[in-house]
């Protein structure tokens, strides 16, 4: 009983207009367990920095029928609402600065404690959305859980890359868990919440809004021991989240490109800034496990030791040709270098024995 009391008190906090994470913690310090608050008088909750008399009137005035509407509508959709003492809360997120109050969580019952971040630009290129994806399935398969928005681009593919591998990924989202958004991504959220969780700091019912994405963004990077960004613009949102991390004292990973790609310029800022530069999964791991990538990841040897070989237009490359016969003419459309670079490229890995031709027009790796 003393444990719903205290749901639904932080739930009633959670819904006064004018108390954000930063006040709460002020409240907690001085009052202890959510229920408390309510035993308060006027002058002892004004007392607390960042209560003024108008959020203390609402603290006052506050009941519990909003908040047991919330609790009965999460029931009904086996959403999870998720306290900071709640093993699912994450010990990293606890740490920041302004954790959330509480989080909606829909998922699985146990995944992967170990979390890194993959974002980047909704508009990615086709080379963007591969890394994206092989990254994450990489990473997936070493143990680590896939965070992302479950926006276009970048995050999709990081979700998809590790839901494809069978490995576990978080949706953050920026609206409440019964307001998908993009909804062209339902689908995708529905297989994630079956192969690892959705997360919202927001009511079930609460509409995407721009304010929204920056309180998401900081959840995303709370969560995770590490931000990888693959593609970003010079004004980004990615770039405000892998912000988000070093101010959290969390690594930050960059992934370099093409030097005319607009969608490079961010990623290349970051790594000019100080952020590790990262052409592969291995990279990321070897910092991360602070071992030889050879005692951490599975995978093709041969692959994991001739990339760090490559110059970019080679990596570039060779990162778009599949096991089997690839187009060379889908080579030039994702890669989006012009032909006789393309041709220049294959001819060069052809003589590195990384590729072979099948035909004029199809090569595979070797």
């Amino acid at each position: 009983m003393t444990e719903n009391n205290n749901l639904i008190s932080l739930l009633r906090l959670y819904l006064i207009d004018g108390l954000g994470p930063r006040t709460y913690c002020n409240l907690k310090s001085v009052f202890g367990a959510p229920a408390n608050v309510f035993t308060a008088t006027a002058k002892e909750l004004r007392a607390v920095p960042g209560i003024g008399p108008q959020v203390a009137d609402r603290i006052l005035c506050s009941n519990t029928s909003a908040a047991e509407a919330i609790r009965e509508q999460c029931d009904q959709h086996n959403i999870e609402i998720i306290t900071p003492e709640n093993e699912h809360f994450g010990d990293l997120l606890q740490e920041t600065y302004t954790p959330p109050l509480l989080l909606f969580r829909r998922g699985i019952p146990r995944i992967a404690s170990k979390c890194v971040a993959v974002i980047g630009t909704r508009r990615c290129s086709p080379y963007g959305r591969r890394i994206a994806r092989e990254m994450s399935a990489k990473l997936a398969q070493c143990g680590y859980t896939i965070v992302s928005g479950l926006a276009y681009g970048i995050d999709a593919a990081a979700h998809e890359g590790a839901l494809e591998s069978g490995g576990n990924t978080l949706a953050v989202l920026g609206s409440g868990l019964l307001q998908i958004y993009p909804r062209q991504h339902q689908e995708l959220a529905d297989r994630i919440s079956g192969q690892g969780a959705l997360l919202s700091e927001f009511a079930p019912n609460v509409g995407p809004n721009k304010t929204h994405f920056p309180q998401r963004n900081r959840i995303i990077s709370g969560l995770s021991s590490a931000t990888i960004v693959i593609q970003a613009a010079e004004r980004s949102g990615a770039l405000i989240t892998a912000n988000l991390a070093l101010e959290q004292g969390r690594e930050v990973f960059a992934i370099p490109g093409p030097v005319n790609d607009y969608r490079s310029r961010g990623c290349h800022q970051l790594i000019r800034d100080g952020a590790y530069l990262a052409e592969s999964a291995d990279d990321i791991l070897s910092v991360m496990e602070n071992a030889p990538v050879s005692q951490i990841m599975r995978g093709d040897a041969k692959e994991q030791t001739v990339t760090h070989e490559l110059s970019n237009s080679e990596l570039l490359v060779y990162s778009l040709v599949e096991e089997s016969s690839t187009s060379v003419d889908y080579l030039i459309q994702s890669s989006e270098l012009v032909v006789s670079e393309v041709l220049q490229t294959l001819t060069q890995l052809e003589l590195k024995r990384l590729i072979v031709r099948d035909s004029t027009q199809y090569v595979s790796r070797a």
